[in-house]
This record gives C-alpha cells, structure tokens and sequence, in this order.
C-alpha cells in the first residue's frame, strides 16, 4: 500500500466515523451566508478586477459544470441553492457516510447533482477538461500529496476556469499542532470515547493552569468541544499537512494558477487595502501569521491563466437569491452592526443586482467606513 493510499484510507475511516461539520440532518444551512463562495459571484469579481470572462459568465459555452471537491455533508447543498440550477455539480468524498447524509440534504434538489466515493487525485485524473470552477475548501491540507492533486484539478479545470480553496494556516495553528502532539504522545486515540473525555479534561486544565495556551483555548466555543466531529476535525485529524503560506502560493503558481483575492474573515488586515479587490503578498500574511497577528486560515480565490479568445459575457437570473434575507455575518462587525434590516435587504438585492449585470441602483448613501467594511466582505462590488 502506498503512502497515499494509506493516508486516503485513515481519512476515510475518520470522515466514516464523524463526518463533518455534522450538523442535524434536516437542518437547512442559511446557504446565502456563502454567496462569496458561488462561482457567479467569483466569477464576477474576477471579471470586475481582472477582465477575464470566466467559463461560469461565458455564452461560448453550452454547458457548466461545477466539482466541490471533498464535499463533505453539507456542502453540496448550499453549492446546489447558490448556483443555476442548469450547472451539473459532481460532489467528491472520501466519506460514504458524508455523502449519504448530503444526498438526504439535497433531496429533492438533486437536479443535475452527482455523487462519487472516491479520492480526489484518482477522481480527477478521469476527468477531461470540462469544468467552470471547483470548490476546495479545507481538502488541501488533508492529502498526501496535494500538489499532485491540484495539478489534477487544474487539468480538468476551462482556460480561465475559478477555484476557491481554503487550505490552514499553519503558522498561526502552531498552537494546535502542539496539542496534537500532545495527545498523540498519551497514545489518545479518537475512536476511543474515554480518550476523547480525557481529552477534553485536560484542555480544561490547560485553560485554567497554562498562560501559553488559555488565551487560544478561550477563542474555542463550547459547540467545538461538545461536537464529536469537529472536536476530532482539530485536535485528532488522521493527516494535516504543515506548510507555510509561501509554500502554498509557490504550489499555486507553479501550477498555473493565479490568486487575486482573499476573504479577511476576521478583519485583520484592516491596514492594507481590500484584500479581496488587491491581494496581499504571501510574505506579508506568512509575517503576519507567524507574529499572531493574522490567524485566519487562507480562503483564497484563484483563476487558471488561459489564452483563449475572449468571450462574450453571459449574466444569470438569481430572482430566488432575492426571495432569503441578507446574510447575518454582515452585522457581526462594528462598523456594520447598527444597520437595519431595510438597508441590508436594500444593499443585498444591488449585490444580486450587480451579479445580474445590472449597474446597481440609488440609494441613501452610507458611511464611508460601513462602505468599507461592505467592500471587505463582497457586499460591494468593486464597480
């Protein structure tokens, strides 16, 4: 057996045991709390900042196609809810159990949906060059080999094609890699339900009695440590590989990949400009990261450079988009705390507008930092 195959099967078994993020199965996520992650949204940005036509907007071609790559249970439907319901979306997993729990997810909104067992690098080696963007999000890290396998993705992936790709920061996860060694050193084993208590137990401990450790360990909900799934997810994990950021954007390069956006989930790059319109160099976030000023993981927008002809730009209808609430995460930050439910819902249909094609429309204007702050969430449309 090969390292690979070794490493595929150990996190099968673990993804088997306690799929993830293993929320109640008739439990409906809020799917437009990821809008930033929908390929028309990408697809957008990229043509707003770049003026590249991506395949997802582009009328040269028939057919889309979507890969959510490691899927996991949940989301395959927030993908299915956010992309035009003529976009096929093949689902990728390790994990039977995951994909079992995302197929009674989706039912009945498995419409163009397909669902395959099987590891990823093998997956995409089958496949032809056919598809618009792929969703990667905290599958990197897990592989033995991920360059291998991104240049996979990548192969199968149209001339100017989008990924979004969440990978750890391992510089700022320092802290978590030291428990992990930790509880390996003990012989913890996760499978194990007294192994799991004793763990548990000893985090406790460390909170009260261990300077280094009880400001990160106070960051940790108590739905982290209650949750079997994601409790494993990141003190137990079968493999978590431990690269720095450099590395990562090095690996993307060479595959002919190009970042040009981050999502600054926590607001800690408030003194640069919006990393999601200009993306921060690798060596800034990698200093950051290592002084513990940057502990965000990486959700990184990239395209894949392509020299086809350019291609007319094809906008789509999103009018159910219009019929959910805006996004709640918009108020959890201090500039955007106090706006009201009217304002939202105003901002949220210009957003869906904008993704339209539509050149936004008049309203009150808004502060110049609750702009801002709009701008650095994918409120606001660079335009």
């Amino acid at each position: 057996m090969t390292d690979t195959e070794s490493t595929s099967k150990a996190v099968a078994l673990q993804y088997n045991r306690f799929p993830y993020p293993h929320y109640p199965i008739f439990a409906k996520p809020l799917w437009q709390e990821g809008y930033w992650g929908s390929s028309l949204f990408i697809g957008r940005l990229l043509y707003d900042l770049r003026k590249v036509v991506p395949p997802a907007l582009s009328s040269d071609h028939a057919s889309h196609r979507i890969l959510n790559a490691g899927c996991g249970d949940t989301q395959p439907y927030v993908l299915r809810k956010l992309e035009p319901s003529h976009f096929h979306i093949d689902c990728v997993d390790l994990s039977r159990t995951a994909l079992r729990r995302a197929k009674l997810r989706t039912f009945p909104y498995v419409y163009k949906m397909s669902f395959h067992e099987q590891d990823l690098l093998a997956y995409t080696k089958n496949r032809a060059e056919e598809y618009d963007h792929i969703e990667a999000y905290g599958v990197l890290h897990h592989l033995e080999d991920p360059d291998q396998t991104l240049k996979q993705m990548v192969r199968c992936l149209k001339p100017n094609g989008t990924l979004r790709i969440m990978v750890y920061n391992s510089p700022a996860r320092r802290w978590i890699h030291e428990l992990q060694d930790l509880f390996q050193s003990l012989n913890f084993s996760p499978y194990r339900k007294a192994d799991r208590a004793a763990a548990r137990s000893l985090l406790a401990g460390l909170r009260g009695h261990c300077p280094s450790f009880s400001p990160r360990l106070a960051q940790i909900s108590p739905l982290m440590l209650s949750n079997d799934a994601r409790f494993v997810d990141t003190f137990f994990h079968a493999h978590e590989l431990r690269r720095s950021i450099v590395d990562w954007f090095a690996s993307f390069h060479r595959c002919g990949l190009e970042p040009f956006a981050l999502f600054d989930r926590y607001a800690e790059l408030d003194d640069l400009p919006n990393p999601l319109w200009e993306l921060p160099q690798a060596q800034v976030l990698e200093e950051r990261a290592r002084a513990n000023q940057f502990r965000n993981n990486l959700e990184l927008l990239l395209y894949k450079r392509g020299h086809s002809h350019p291609h007319a730009i094809t906008f789509p209808k999103l009018w159910h988009w219009r019929l959910k609430p805006a996004p709640r995460f918009w108020t959890q930050y201090e500039e955007t705390a106090k706006l009201s439910f009217f304002d939202r819902l105003r901002i949220w249909h210009q957003l869906i507008g904008s993704l339209c094609g539509h050149q936004g429309s008049n309203g009150e204007k808004l502060p110049t930092r609750v702009e801002d702050r709009l701008a650095r969430i994918g409120a606001l449309c660079p335009r």
